[in-house]
């Protein structure tokens, strides 16, 4: 299921959460191509609402701590409340990228109980072009959510964002990483001749 693509909010300045130092790469990852975000940083800018994370102990995620997001009332949009991850490097039009997100739901008033994010990839100014738009059911237990795409547009580095939407639900979302990975381009045969 996609998002209806709408115009996010400004981010607002809010105190941020602890950063985490000298985190490995997620297992499931390794190999995977070149991690274009910083994973290990989970001071992530938030907007939408006022501080509404803290940091809770997570053994299954590396680093063994997540961010908590307490969602009080489900937005009239999803991207409402939600946080950005800088992209440190360019993105060129046409890159094979995979977007993973390590999270769980504590709690959701949802018809199947399961949270709901949405995910995307866009420029981090106005308009706020971009592409992937999609909703995660995300259950009780800890799970590597990971969408591979296709880029739709070029972006110059510093100038994209992961932007994860939290305002589907009234929900307690845990979030312990999140990545954007640029998988190696295919080797280009030898001329003949």
């Amino acid at each position: 299921m996609g998002l209806v693509e709408q115009e996010p909010l400004a981010p607002v300045p809010v105190q941020p959460a602890t950063a985490v130092s000298g985190i490995q790469l997620h297992p499931k990852l390794v190999g995977k191509g070149e991690v274009i975000t910083d994973f290990s940083n989970q001071n992530w800018p938030l907007h939408g609402a006022g501080d509404i994370r803290k940091m809770v102990p997570a053994k299954e995620v590396p680093g063994k701590q997540a961010v908590q997001f307490e969602i009080a009332a489900a937005g009239t949009n999803q991207h409402d409340i939600g946080l950005t991850i800088p992209v440190n490097q360019k993105i060129e039009e046409g890159d094979i990228l995979i977007l993973a997100v390590l999270a769980r739901s504590v709690s959701a008033t949802t018809p199947d109980g399961n949270g709901r994010i949405g995910v995307r990839i866009q420029k981090n100014a106005a308009p706020y072009p971009g592409f992937v738009d999609n909703v995660l059911k995300i259950g009780p237990k800890w799970v590597m959510y990971e969408l591979r795409t296709k880029a739709r547009m070029t972006f110059e580095a510093g100038q994209a964002a992961v932007s994860i939407h939290l305002a589907g639900a009234k929900q307690v979302i845990e979030i312990g990483q999140v990545y954007l990975i640029k998988e190696p381009k295919p080797a280009q045969p030898a001329p003949a001749g």
